[in-house]
């Protein structure tokens, strides 16, 4: 084989060509929803939106299993029928046993966790994207935005999904930075579209808080799952730190009535800090110095939104 075919053919490239591909194939996807909801054909805009979250879903489904699927499942299957008479049926059964060699491994409880817990994230950051498309229709530029944030948050995360063969822990620093900084812009994100769907739509307040708690919760258990820390003492320490998110909702559903950016801010900036401040413990790196730049940068974030948000205001 020569060089440049081992080259083509090598799991790095594979993987540069395949991420690449969803990204862009997801960019085109987001270009176009925003384009349909700017024509108000909100029927379209979601159907739309479903079908591109099964198509990235689908596409998932083949980065994960790369490690696991059976080699030659196809051939296997027609060896298998090959002496079956009946066409119609030899075809049928051809086909549904080479799926099911394909995607044998999600029969195992392991498997099929880790598939869920990695669709986890970039489901959350897909659908933020589409909740803010909703509540933007006309807004060319905010519209534009999201799509490039939209997909260079998906291709990060996209990437890091196939550390799911090769341990957390074997990532590199640098990736492991961006995958948190892309969990915290995703709640930032999402956080933000359910205040705005509770404006908006008359989503009561216990039911804002509820998608607070749960979205929080979700972003952190998945976080965790990565690092395969997952255990009772360390979710009693999510379930902590979900509590004081949520609580940070309460208080948003009695003080906010305009601008759910600066709202969804808020309940990022304390996402990060509780959240990077409980990562750096469980991995022994924990510092007073680290302590106080994550305060920082939450005293930051809220003289921000405090310097920036008139809670006087309305919404019209």
């Amino acid at each position: 084989m020569s060089i440049l075919n081992k080259q083509i053919t090598s799991s790095y490239t594979r993987k540069i060509f395949m991420i690449s591909s969803i990204s862009l194939l997801i960019f085109l996807g987001f270009q176009a929803l925003s384009y349909i909801i700017g024509l108000n054909e909100t029927t379209t805009f979601l159907l739309v939106a479903v079908v591109l979250y099964l198509y990235m879903v689908f596409k998932l489904t083949f980065i994960f299993d790369l490690n696991l699927k059976k080699a030659r499942a196809w051939e296997e299957s027609v060896k298998h029928y090959k002496a079956f008479d009946t066409i119609p049926l030899r075809n049928t059964r051809i086909i549904l046993r080479a799926i099911k060699l394909r995607f044998h491994y999600l029969t195992h409880w392991s498997n099929w966790r880790h598939f869920q817990n990695y669709l986890i994230l970039p489901g959350f950051l897909y659908w933020s994207i589409i909740i803010l498309f909703f509540l933007n229709p006309f807004d060319l530029i905010a519209k534009q935005i999201f799509v490039v944030v939209g997909t260079l948050l998906l291709t990060v995360i996209l990437w890091h999904f196939k550390m799911v063969f090769i341990t957390y822990g074997k990532a590199s620093i640098i990736l492991r930075y961006l995958l948190f900084a892309s969990t915290i812009l995703t709640s930032f994100l999402i956080f933000s579209g359910i205040l705005g769907l509770k404006w908006y739509f008359g989503i009561s307040d216990m039911n804002f808080i509820t998608a607070i708690f749960a979205s929080a919760f979700l972003l952190f258990y998945q976080s965790l799952f990565h690092r395969d820390k997952v255990n009772l003492k360390n979710l009693f320490f999510v379930l902590l730190g979900v509590a004081l998110v949520a609580l940070g909702g309460y208080f948003i559903t009695l003080y906010w009535r305009v601008n759910f950016y600066s709202a969804g801010a808020l309940l990022a900036g304390v996402a990060y800090t509780y959240w990077g401040i409980f990562l750096l413990h469980l991995t022994k790196r924990l510092t007073f110095r680290q302590v106080m730049e994550h305060a920082w940068v939450m005293a930051f974030v809220l003289l921000y939104v405090l310097a920036t948000t008139n809670f006087s205001a309305r919404i019209g």
